[in-house]
Parts: C-alpha cells; structure tokens; sequence
C-alpha cells in the first residue's frame, strides 16, 4: 500500500484546560463517528459485493470509507495523543 501515509505530531506537554474541553468535545465526535461507522459497514458490503459481481468498485463509496477512516484516525490521535481537535464534521 504506497498511498497510505498518517502523520501523527504527538506532543509531550498536556495543557490541563485542554484535557478538560476534550471531554465535552469528545461527545460530537464519538455520535458523528458511530454513525459514519455504521454507513462505511454498509458501504463496505455493497463495494464488497458489486466487486464480486460486476469486478469493479463504486467510486463515491471508496471515498466516503476513506473519509471515515482518515476521521477515525484523527479521532484516535486526538483521544490518546495530541491537541490538535480534528472537525466535527468531517469532509468527504
């Protein structure tokens, strides 16, 4: 896979405001990731199975699994590594 590529800056010092604000601001995320989630299963099966039949991929459903995972990354890194708040929203 030579198109994936995650940079992640992790940062040793925590500011302790941050860390507050996280918690409330985790709460969007975490509601806007499971919901994406559960598209991207079903995105997933659908390209699964036009693959399978047709041998061909949708090209709108890769890119929205690709958004979900790039969310789901920043996500995790701004869970457990770094400052840096990913959107609400994310763009797919």
């Amino acid at each position: 896979m030579k198109d994936v590529t995650i940079q992640i800056k992790a940062q040793e010092k925590a500011s302790r405001i941050e860390l507050l604000i996280r918690f409330v601001y985790l709460i969007p995320l975490y509601i806007v990731l499971m919901v994406l989630s559960l598209i991207a299963i079903v995105g997933i099966v659908i390209n699964f199975l036009t693959s399978l039949i047709l041998g061909k991929r949708i090209g709108a459903l890769n890119k929205f699994v690709v958004a979900y995972l790039k969310y789901s990354y920043e996500f995790s890194a701004y869970l457990f590594v770094t400052d840096e708040r990913p959107e609400i929203i994310p763009k797919i």
